[in-house]
């Protein structure tokens, strides 16, 4: 038997153990219940999770650590590389080119403008291509005439939400490595970044900095060190931040050079025991890196709303079996809310029971399609081997269909939903027509009536505080949003009609987030955050010109209130300091962005029922939105264009500047008996009521007439 074979029978044992449900990381059970038990870990602002348990005995086989160029890193002392080191058992080329997470849209790139978002500067779909207002920086495309964000930069701002690999190793220009591609001029933004102290493009050193390799470990490893990971990318030691993510396991350590290898703790063959990484399939825990922070564990659940918490921050959504009432929030109605944040979550599932890989033989749904034309098959017995799978798990995860994930459309859909999983017409039995309300709502319309947590609401990057950051609010709170005194009031979500697979619009669930910037030029093209604080500010503050236009009260200085831009003059004189600095005509332009609801699901029993919710006037279906408190310059946002979700409502400003999005009589073209009047069908209806009289009236009539005829004729 082949080395690489027996390995991959190892692991396939584990990969079987991987299948059940015991197989998430956790300790064993000690079967002694007098045993002491560890106290549960603090969860704070700062620390928004417990510390990694201790991993159970892997039958996953030791793993070589291994450089780049495939030498034991104890002996070159160079950055560890785990597209070499797992390679012995898994074919991690395959892995890295079949993974949306890695590509992050690097393969889906087009020439700016003909993207579905409509964006003029957007280059792809994905992290890497597609403008984000809530992070702002414009990626820039080859040959722009100025450079905003350079491939190098994207790596120290991004990357902590990405796993490495595509854009961070290889140049979306020639394909080529991009530690390996020479310097190139200046129109060229993968090898160069925007200096900030002169505006100008500065070539990056890729020779020093490296690349970022797919990080294997990040998802793969029990505890994964993610600070360490993304200071080392912050910092541009992009080739160390693989090694980083193992500080904590004591194969690591800090020193002034960096890190250093600790020989103690590797096998006298330079190999780590799998029990020291934890190794196994992707925990919960490994998603909310990127994806929240909310903790899985019995503690109070406390969270902050940053971008570093992603999930909560724009949908308010917590994944976690924790109590609500025993939240450490300041929750309105706190000790009513007996229920869980998910109800999937207490279920004990973990994100990839959902969120699989395609060929995990254990999920394998066998559907038919343009690869699979077996059409008359109900059921496929043919899966994948576990040797098979271990050796090229596609890493294309399946996932469903929403406004927000525009990367990998070619997938949407592939997870099962709440239809593969729950028999709905085996219930719901207080429900009229039950196959119409099936076929015209998301089932989150009803099972997920509201949002117990905050969610962003707008951002306003037309002006920018004195911390140099946008002005921005939330929705389902009452104060500063992470202050622990602010009552947490949670939100009802928009109902809008989303467009399935098969193109028909179904009622969902939506947070609806809206952004002001100033753009310029022609096509349009976001101003640059530099150019931007240049105009604004001031060695000494803000701009004198700035602080005379909006001074309202003349003392000096700008308070919260007057850093808004509610005037032609207020807009012109700041429109007047861009120009200054350089920018070509710039003006103010808004988007609003759906988020498409689906987690954070309490149980059944907490479920709208309520039947008047949505069948009267000003019900769910109808009523308006806030959008935010006010419309910097008078501008309406529009929707961007690739969300798949149809607002064919009206937005508009209210006379205290607030904006709002009510909803069309008729979303998505469902009628909504209750809720809606339609004219000509009210008139249509009194004529039938009416005519339907009439005719009864003169039918009765005319028996009467000829019964008293023919009693006269004595018949």
């Amino acid at each position: 038997m082949s080395l690489r074979r027996a390995a991959l029978v190892a692991l396939a044992g584990l990969g079987l153990a991987g299948l059940a449900r015991a197989d998430d990381g956790a300790p064993s059970v000690s079967a002694d219940p007098a045993a002491p038990q560890a106290a549960p870990p603090p969860v704070t602002l700062e620390h928004a999770g417990p510390p990694a348990r201790e991993p159970r005995h892997e039958i996953h086989p030791a793993t070589p650590l291994l450089d780049a160029q495939g030498e034991p890193v104890l002996r070159s002392g160079r950055p560890v590389s785990f597209m070499r080191s797992c390679a012995g058992c898994h074919d991690t080329a395959f892995i890295a080119a079949h993974n949306y997470h890695a590509q992050a849209g690097l393969d889906e790139l087009a020439e700016p403008g003909r993207t579905e978002s409509g964006r003029p500067w957007d280059t792809g779909p994905g992290l890497f291509g597609r403008w984000d207002p809530l992070t702002y920086r414009a990626l820039t495309p080859p040959g722009a005439a100025s450079l905003d964000l350079g491939t190098a930069e994207w790596i120290q701002r991004l990357g902590a939400r990405h796993v490495g690999g595509g854009p961070a190793e290889r140049s979306r220009i020639d394909g080529q490595l991009l530690d390996a591609r020479g310097p190139r001029g200046a129109w060229d933004p993968d090898s160069h970044v925007l200096d900030p102290a002169s505006g100008e493009p500065r070539a990056w050193d890729w020779k020093a900095s490296g690349t970022v390799e797919l990080n294997c470990m990040l998802c793969h490893a029990a505890a994964p060190d993610n600070a360490a990971r993304i200071q080392a990318l912050q910092q541009g030691r992009f080739a160390w931040a693989s090694t980083a993510t193992l500080l904590g396991t004591g194969l690591v350590a800090r020193d002034e050079a960096g890190f250093r290898y600790l020989a103690a703790a590797f096998e006298p063959d330079g190999s780590v025991r799998a029990e020291r990484l934890g190794l196994g399939r992707a925990r919960s825990a490994s998603c909310r890196q990127c994806h929240g922070r909310a903790c899985r564990c019995s503690d109070p659940v406390v969270f902050e709303n940053s971008l570093q918490n992603w999930s909560a921050e724009t949908g308010g959504a917590i994944y976690s079996p924790a109590r609500a009432r025993l939240s450490g929030m300041n929750l309105a109605g706190k000790d009513g809310l007996d229920m869980p944040w998910d109800v999937h979550a207490e279920r004990l599932l973990e994100c990839s029971d959902c969120h699989h890989a395609p060929n995990n033989p254990a999920f394998d749904l066998k559907r038919a399609g343009p690869e699979r034309p077996l059409l008359h098959l109900a059921f496929d017995a043919r899966r994948t081997s576990v040797e098979d799978y271990l050796w090229r798990p596609d890493h294309e995860l399946v996932k469903g269909h929403t406004s927000q994930g525009t990367a990998a459309r070619r997938l949407d859909g592939s997870m099962r939903d709440c239809r593969d999983c729950h028999d709905a017409q085996a219930v719901h039995d207080f429900l009229p027509f039950k196959r119409t309300h099936f076929e015209r709502l998301a089932c989150e319309a009803c099972h997920l009536p509201r949002l117990l947590a905050p969610a962003r609401m707008s951002t306003d990057w037309t002006l920018l505080g004195p911390d140099r950051q946008p002005r921005v609010s939330h929705r389902g709170v009452e104060g500063p949003v992470n202050d622990p005194a602010s009552l947490v009031t949670g939100f009802e979500p928009a109902l809008l009609p989303h467009r399935t697979q098969a193109g028909s619009l179904r009622l969902a669930p939506h947070n609806l987030t809206s952004a002001w910037f100033w753009v310029q030029g022609e096509p349009p093209a976001p101003v640059r955050l530099l150019d931007l604080e240049r105009a604004l500010f001031s060695p000494e503050g803000y701009h004198p010109a700035v602080t005379a236009a909006l001074d309202a009260d003349g003392d000096g200085q700008l308070r919260e209130a007057e850093l808004r831009l509610d005037t032609p003059a207020e807009v012109a004189a700041v429109a007047a300091r861009l120009e200054a600095v350089g920018v070509r005509a710039p003006r103010i332009q808004a988007e609003l962005q759906p988020y498409t609801l689906g987690h954070g699901v309490p149980p059944a029993r907490w479920a709208l029922r309520d039947c008047t919710a949505c069948h009267a006037p000003g019900g769910r279906v109808t009523r308006a939105f806030a959008l935010a408190d006010h419309a910097p310059g008078g501008v309406l946002p529009r929707v961007v264009g690739d969300t798949r979700t149809e607002l064919a409502g009206r937005i508009s400003a209210g006379a205290d500047g607030r904006v709002t999005y009510q909803a069309a009589a008729r979303p998505g073209g469902a009628y909504v008996h209750g809720a809606q009047g339609l004219t000509w069908l009210d008139v249509l209806g009194l004529l039938l009521v009416v005519g339907t009289g009439v005719g009864v009236m003169v039918h009765g009539g005319l028996r009467i007439l000829v019964q008293r005829r023919r009693g006269r004729a004595g018949r």
